[in-house]
């Protein structure tokens, strides 16, 4: 008989919070859940450089291809190079991608190598920029010159393979590039 009372007892108290707090405002004891707007992000830095999306596949012929990877550093994963190289610039050596707040591209060439984060062909390209951005933001060019220099660098095919090949430890490890995770490499 205490069970029963104390379950009434609190139904009431219940009853009672829910009377009150529709007084004072009915939305306060609306539980539905708002909906909201699907979101639609397209990263330029992710995939081909139009934001649309990655091509997981290997490239047929140009400088992404398996054919002209194997010669390289990057021989013995040269289809998983050539899945990434196509993904990140469809091939495009000039390819360019993660716009700087000057609305100048960061990320440059068949690899998309990060200037802001990587040195080239002996340059120090993160030099090039103002860093005090918080992680995740894009970076501001304060060395026009020297990004210049690092954008005609990562444009070089050679160069952009040889800083993969750097980058991926010969093709053996891709995390740095977040098509790698995409394409389930």
């Amino acid at each position: 008989k205490e069970w029963i009372k104390s379950a009434l007892l609190g139904l009431l108290l219940l009853a009672g919070a829910y009377l009150v707090l529709y007084t004072i405002n009915p939305e306060l004891v609306d539980l539905s859940l708002p909906t909201l707007a699907p979101i639609n992000i397209q990263t330029p830095s992710e995939g081909n450089q139009s934001g649309g999306s990655v091509t997981c596949t290997p490239a047929s012929s140009g400088p992404c291809s398996v054919t002209q990877l194997k010669s390289t550093c990057l021989g013995s994963s040269a289809n998983s190079a050539s899945e990434i190289c196509n993904a990140e610039s469809s091939g495009n050596a000039v390819a360019g991608g993660d716009i700087s707040t000057n609305g100048q591209p960061v990320s440059i060439g068949l690899f998309q190598i990060n200037l802001s984060a990587n040195t080239i062909a002996g340059l120090n390209c993160p030099s090039a920029f103002d860093h005090s951005w918080h992680v995740g933001s894009p970076s501001t060019i304060t060395n026009p010159t020297l990004y210049a220099q690092c954008v005609a660098a990562a444009k070089n095919v050679a160069t952009n393979i040889a800083k993969a090949c750097s980058l991926s430890n010969n093709g053996a490890n891709w995390s740095k590039w977040s098509t790698a995770r995409t394409c389930g490499l």
